[in-house]
């Protein structure tokens, strides 16, 4: 078989190429994306091969390598309570105490869907709304980020 035949294809350079750049770029994000999304340490290793036949003479396999490591994820977060207002101790029923939470992202990687609770002095549990978020009003606790909240409790005979 004749080696200038057109039976015989020659793959374009990996370096010279945008599209094969193109592909290997966007391959190797995915992939960065779904191991992020698993939150596993990994090291990614992409490497693409062209090979081809040469008319006359060698031709080297050229190949192209791309390692990135992903860190693992690690989420936590810290809360805190603190009396803001009214007496300590208390000394009679009626009394209004003023609490004020807040949340901190010590983590790694943002968190979703991010719901604060607070036990009062009388057992009961509630929600907490209305959280003032200190690097983005958007409900996601960015890394190193804080919400605070405020509650009142207002003192029972029981207490």
């Amino acid at each position: 078989m004749n080696r200038n035949s057109s039976q015989f294809r020659f793959w374009p350079s990996l370096a010279t190429d945008l599209r094969w750049r193109s592909v290997v770029s966007a391959f190797l994000t995915l992939c960065v994306l779904l191991v992020m999304q698993t939150a596993v340490r990994a090291d990614i290793v992409n490497t693409a091969t062209a090979t081809g036949m040469p008319v006359a003479g060698f031709l080297a396999d050229p190949s192209v390598e791309e390692r990135v490591t992903v860190e693992t994820a690690a989420p936590t977060y810290t809360v805190g309570k603190t009396q803001t207002l009214g007496p300590n101790p208390v000394t009679a029923a009626g009394q209004t105490l003023t609490y004020e939470i807040v949340v901190e992202n010590t983590g790694n990687i943002t968190l979703n869907g991010v719901v604060a609770t607070d036990t009062l002095p009388d057992g009961t549990v509630i929600t907490l709304a209305g959280q003032t978020e200190s690097a983005s009003a958007n409900s996601i606790l960015n890394v190193g980020e804080t919400w605070t909240y405020t509650t009142t409790y207002t003192t029972s005979q029981a207490d």
